[in-house]
């Protein structure tokens, strides 16, 4: 990768105008640098609507932090680190994301509606809606069972309470969120 992105020079910069909150230097700095993070971006998320809000936030946190920076390789060092580092959440939200509807369907296989491979982006956004309305000993059950991959007894001794209370609270919450996920008004 070349430094074409460095081509703001000192000439054209005041880093104290920067870290003093100028938008004229910011905007510099943006205009210099947003190209390049997005197509950074881009190429870990490989989704250009995903790849364009992580490049947003980005220039967000820099703009908050901008008292902080001393050089602008400092402010790219800082740009491609949060840039990757928001890239590696989203990546694993969406890796998370697919872990629980598998988890989630394993235990309807005989709801067709569900596992119906068109439907799956809805259904894993009614099962983040749903989980939401769990009690919270019930999404925590949930998440440590499918999202951690904790076996029962593991979720009970992080818990610290018994294997049964565990079963108990897993079926009620899968009984929940199958009953909000399917019975929704307007069906999958």
């Amino acid at each position: 990768m070349t430094n074409n992105n460095l081509s703001l020079s000192m000439d054209d910069f005041s880093m104290d105008d920067f870290r003093n909150g100028k938008q004229e230097a910011f905007e510099k700095v943006y205009a210099s640098f947003k190209q390049a993070i997005y197509y950074f971006v881009k190429e870990i998320v490989a989704h250009e609507q995903e790849a364009d809000d992580i490049t947003t936030e980005t220039f967000t946190k820099l703009w908050k932090l901008r008292a902080n920076f001393t050089s602008l390789n400092k402010i790219r060092s800082f740009l491609y680190v949060t840039a990757r580092n928001a890239s590696v959440d989203y990546l694993r939200k969406v890796d998370r994301d697919r872990l629980l509807l598998s988890q989630f369907l394993l235990h309807f296989q005989n709801d067709q509606e569900i596992i119906n491979e068109t439907n799956r982006p809805e259904v894993i956004a009614r099962i983040n809606e749903a989980s939401r309305n769990l009690s919270p000993q019930c999404r925590q059950i949930i998440e440590l069972l499918f999202i951690e991959g904790l076996s029962i007894q593991q979720t009970a001794d992080r818990l610290g309470t018994s294997a049964l209370t565990v079963r108990v609270q897993k079926k009620k919450a899968l009984d929940t969120l199958r009953r909000q996920i399917i019975a929704r008004p307007g069906g999958l």
